[in-house]
């Protein structure tokens, strides 16, 4: 297609993480994003585009937030926006809430919080967040359930998934809805092993992660996101990860005071 549009004297802006890409379209222009790595902060990237370079420190995790951001890098300079100015904007957005939301993070664990709910989806929060702890120095820790009277095929899998990529497992209530939480924190110990610690309760099993965290460290909240509920018994119990991970954090806060 973007062949096909040059050919036909369009304007033609692409962008990429690799550099092998930049003559894959020849009469296109490339912004390329070079020296991608994760930091104890976030991401920091370098833009290239014309001849000119920008640097970005988004507080963002994962390289698929990269292109998100590349993405609107060249939205914005094909409206004539210059580069500098661009990047400026692009390093101040941050994720929707609930989608590799990060909270805390500066002298603090930072807490990622995202509606992560199938195997593969859990996979590539927690390889991101791998990266996060690595930088920060720190241990993974993961926190996630599984939906009732859903996919029940799953369960194994997912506890699988965060014994694999994570140093620690909180097993907890997603949206256990007309089943009982303990049947299904017992299926996701079926693959999450026996080093998997089960907390009914997702809000004590997020106080728990966040309080026994050392500063460095990298907390995963998985499964409801943006969700302000939790589903039980045909009732919809008001209820949100990120108020919950809010007070966490502030419990944590006052636990160091008490320490020193």
């Amino acid at each position: 297609l973007a062949r096909r549009l040059v050919s036909r004297g369009a304007r033609v802006i692409g962008y990429t993480q690799i550099d092998a890409n930049l003559a894959a379209v020849p009469g296109a222009e490339i912004l390329a994003a070079r020296g991608v790595r994760t930091t104890a902060a976030g991401l920091q990237f370098e833009a290239n585009w014309g001849g000119g370079q920008a640097s970005l420190h988004p507080r963002m995790v994962a390289r698929f937030n990269v292109s998100n951001l590349l993405a609107v890098l060249a939205a914005l300079l094909q409206r004539g926006v210059s580069l500098e100015e661009a990047a400026t904007v692009a390093a101040r957005m941050t994720p929707p809430e609930g989608r590799m939301q990060l909270v805390g993070g500066i002298g603090e664990p930072l807490v990622i919080i995202d509606y992560a709910h199938t195997p593969d989806a859990l996979a590539q929060v927690l390889e991101a967040a791998r990266g996060s702890a690595e930088a920060r120095r720190g241990r993974l820790t993961c926190v996630f359930g599984c939906g009732g009277d859903r996919d029940a095929g799953k369960r194994p899998m997912m506890g699988e998934v965060a014994r694999t990529c994570a140093d620690r497992v909180l097993i907890t209530s997603d949206n256990p809805r007309s089943e009982d939480p303990l049947a299904i924190l017992d299926d996701i110990a079926a693959g999450a092993g026996a080093h998997a610690e089960q907390v009914v309760d997702r809000s004590e099993a997020i106080l728990r992660a966040v309080l026994e965290a050392g500063a460095n460290d990298v907390v995963v909240v998985a499964g409801k996101g943006h969700e302000p509920y939790q589903e039980v018994h045909g009732q919809r119990l008001p209820y949100s990860d990120i108020a919950e991970v809010r007070k966490a954090l502030q419990a944590w806060e006052r636990q160091q005071e008490g320490r020193a």
